[in-house]
Protein backbone atom coordinates (compact mmCIF):
# COMPACT_ATOMS: atom_id res chain seq x y z
CA UNK A 1 0.00 0.00 0.00
CA UNK A 2 1.54 3.30 -0.93
CA UNK A 3 1.02 6.81 1.07
CA UNK A 4 -2.52 7.94 -0.88
CA UNK A 5 -4.08 4.49 -0.64
CA UNK A 6 -3.50 4.63 2.99
CA UNK A 7 -4.65 8.19 3.36
CA UNK A 8 -7.65 7.36 1.30
CA UNK A 9 -8.35 4.53 3.30
CA UNK A 10 -8.28 6.05 6.73
CA UNK A 11 -10.45 8.74 5.01
CA UNK A 12 -13.24 6.69 3.74
CA UNK A 13 -13.47 4.62 7.16
CA UNK A 14 -13.82 8.24 8.80
CA UNK A 15 -16.81 9.04 6.57
CA UNK A 16 -18.58 5.88 7.67
CA UNK A 17 -17.24 5.98 11.22
CA UNK A 18 -19.88 7.44 14.42
CA UNK A 19 -18.81 10.67 14.42
CA UNK A 20 -19.12 11.29 17.67
CA UNK A 21 -18.14 13.81 19.94
CA UNK A 22 -16.58 11.13 21.57
CA UNK A 23 -15.75 10.93 25.76
CA UNK A 24 -14.57 9.03 28.20
CA UNK A 25 -16.48 7.43 31.13
CA UNK A 26 -14.90 5.88 34.07
CA UNK A 27 -16.77 3.22 36.76
CA UNK A 28 -16.15 1.96 40.37
CA UNK A 29 -12.97 0.58 38.98
CA UNK A 30 -10.59 2.89 38.00
CA UNK A 31 -8.68 1.25 35.48
CA UNK A 32 -11.81 0.17 33.75
CA UNK A 33 -13.40 3.10 31.12
CA UNK A 34 -15.42 3.57 27.91
CA UNK A 35 -15.28 5.67 25.21
CA UNK A 36 -18.86 6.38 25.09
CA UNK A 37 -20.32 8.40 21.60
CA UNK A 38 -22.39 11.23 22.92
CA UNK A 39 -25.01 11.16 20.08
CA UNK A 40 -25.54 7.88 19.84
CA UNK A 41 -25.38 4.99 22.41
CA UNK A 42 -22.06 3.47 21.30
CA UNK A 43 -19.63 2.52 23.51
CA UNK A 44 -16.38 0.90 23.33
CA UNK A 45 -15.55 -0.78 27.10
CA UNK A 46 -11.86 -1.24 28.01
CA UNK A 47 -10.59 -2.48 31.28
CA UNK A 48 -7.19 -3.41 32.82
CA UNK A 49 -4.09 -1.75 33.59
CA UNK A 50 -4.37 0.59 30.61
CA UNK A 51 -7.78 0.93 30.68
CA UNK A 52 -8.34 4.79 31.04
CA UNK A 53 -5.94 5.77 28.28
CA UNK A 54 -6.82 3.52 25.82
CA UNK A 55 -10.75 4.33 26.16
CA UNK A 56 -8.92 8.45 25.96
CA UNK A 57 -7.45 7.65 22.61
CA UNK A 58 -9.80 5.82 21.11
CA UNK A 59 -12.25 9.24 22.03
CA UNK A 60 -9.12 11.68 20.53
CA UNK A 61 -9.03 9.36 17.50
CA UNK A 62 -12.39 10.02 16.55
CA UNK A 63 -13.83 10.46 12.69
CA UNK A 64 -13.06 14.43 12.52
CA UNK A 65 -9.40 14.14 13.86
CA UNK A 66 -8.42 11.53 11.20
CA UNK A 67 -9.94 13.69 8.50
CA UNK A 68 -8.31 17.10 9.95
CA UNK A 69 -4.75 14.95 9.98
CA UNK A 70 -5.47 13.73 6.23
CA UNK A 71 -6.05 17.09 5.20
CA UNK A 72 -2.41 18.17 7.27
CA UNK A 73 -0.48 15.34 5.47
CA UNK A 74 -1.46 16.54 2.44
CA UNK A 75 -1.15 20.33 2.59
CA UNK A 76 2.25 19.78 3.78
CA UNK A 77 3.23 16.80 1.07
CA UNK A 78 2.41 20.40 -1.07
CA UNK A 79 5.11 22.59 0.30
CA UNK A 80 7.77 23.03 -2.24
CA UNK A 81 6.12 22.26 -4.94
CA UNK A 82 6.05 23.78 -8.05
CA UNK A 83 5.86 23.71 -11.68
CA UNK A 84 3.30 22.64 -14.15
CA UNK A 85 0.46 20.08 -13.43
CA UNK A 86 2.50 17.01 -14.32
CA UNK A 87 5.53 18.66 -12.14
CA UNK A 88 3.61 19.50 -9.10
CA UNK A 89 1.41 15.79 -8.77
CA UNK A 90 4.66 14.04 -9.30
CA UNK A 91 6.09 15.95 -6.57
CA UNK A 92 3.08 16.03 -4.50
CA UNK A 93 3.29 12.17 -4.29
CA UNK A 94 7.35 12.10 -3.71
CA UNK A 95 6.91 14.04 -1.06
CA UNK A 96 3.71 11.74 -0.04
CA UNK A 97 5.57 8.87 -0.22
CA UNK A 98 9.03 9.91 1.48
CA UNK A 99 7.32 11.04 4.44
CA UNK A 100 4.64 7.64 4.27
CA UNK A 101 7.86 6.23 4.22
CA UNK A 102 9.80 8.11 6.70
CA UNK A 103 7.03 7.80 9.64
CA UNK A 104 6.85 3.83 9.47
CA UNK A 105 8.02 2.65 12.57
CA UNK A 106 7.47 -0.82 12.16
CA UNK A 107 8.58 -1.44 8.23
CA UNK A 108 4.97 -2.23 7.54
CA UNK A 109 4.82 -0.25 4.35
Amino acid sequence: MNATEWLNELEKKADVATPGPWKVVTGNNPEDACAVCAETPMFIPFSGRNGKSNASFIASANPETVKRLVLMIEHLAMLGVDGDKGDEDKQYNQNLQWAFEEADPKGWK
